[in-house]
């Protein structure tokens, strides 16, 4: 099985993260904050967005949290976020965006093809198709 991840943006990529951002001590310390319940974490947007004056947009994702395989959220500016996934071990980023109801947000899509039932499927043909149509 073959599996093709598919990110529209690119801008989001590690190495144009390393090469284009340089992160603030300031803002690494106020851009994320971790919960136990999905209900405190949009609370805490709710409430930060009430009082936001900056522009700062903030993201909601959710990680397990190991071994137990409880859920934790994190809220986070991008950067921020971006910066802290690709410090952990490659095992260990599975992550979820939590939409939020009327916020900007982004599609991505994620193809996966068997490839002993398509042996003459050209995958990056296919991905470059499935984005222009």
């Amino acid at each position: 099985k073959r599996h093709l991840s598919v990110n529209v943006d690119d801008s989001l990529t590690k190495k144009s993260f390393e090469n284009n951002h340089r992160l603030s001590l300031m803002k690494m310390a106020h851009a994320t904050r971790t919960f136990w319940t999905q209900a405190e974490a949009l609370e805490f947007i709710t409430e930060r967005q009430k009082n936001n004056n900056s522009g700062e947009i903030l993201y909601l994702f959710s990680f397990e949290s190991q071994p137990e395989g409880k859920r934790r959220y994190q809220v986070a500016d991008i950067d921020v976020f971006i910066h802290e996934y690709y410090q952990l071990p490659a095992n260990q980023r599975h992550t979820y965006e939590i939409i939020i109801d009327k916020k900007p947000s982004k599609l991505y899509f994620d193809l996966e093809y068997d490839i002993s039932a398509n042996p003459k499927i050209n995958g990056p043909r296919l991905t470059t198709n499935f984005i222009q149509v």
